[in-house]
């Protein structure tokens, strides 16, 4: 993460009104920055990524699933908004995925794992992009990937609410 850093999102959890006052101009810095990247590097970017862009927002989401099968890694989501969603994110990565822990000291942590701030950048190779995202149990994913598909899933069943068949 170059812009919304987990560093800068612990500072935005301090009690200290001045702290977080600070804080808080430096995250609206970060993100009018990361904007005027987004916009520099808008033509490089592979389409899947800039449709990625345009979809629904992900701040929030709750990760139901993560995995891989190289040269796939995916994310199972589901949306805090009504309906409530689920997002199949698909990627076509161009090396293994890095996935660290800790980047969040634990009292600034939640649970269940939910997606909080994500960044997108060029990649190393040629019609690559690197994902960078920030996940509320102090976890870091960064993703090169050539392409991500994303799908949305009307939930017709779910074990988690009971068992119960939402709709057909």
């Amino acid at each position: 993460m170059k812009y919304f850093t987990p560093e800068l999102y612990v500072r935005l959890q301090r009690l200290d009104p001045r702290v977080m006052d600070a804080a808080d101009a430096q995250w609206e810095q970060a993100g009018e920055r990361y904007e005027r990247r987004l916009k520099s590097i808008r033509s490089k970017l592979p389409p899947s990524a800039l449709a990625m862009l345009g979809q629904t927002r992900l701040h929030d989401a709750e990760v139901l699933w993560i995995g891989h099968a190289l040269p796939f890694f995916a994310i199972l989501l589901r949306l805090d908004a009504a309906p409530r969603t689920t997002i199949g994110l698909n990627y076509f990565v161009v090396e293994p995925a890095r996935f660290d822990e800790g980047t969040i000291p634990a009292e600034f942590c939640g649970s269940p794992m939910q997606w909080m701030y994500d960044e997108i950048d060029l990649g190393a190779e040629a019609h690559s992009f690197k994902h960078s995202i920030l996940f509320s149990n102090g976890c870091h994913l960064e993703l090169a990937a050539r392409e991500v598909h994303v799908a949305n899933f009307d939930t017709v069943y779910s074990g988690s609410n009971g068992g119960v068949v939402v709709s057909s």
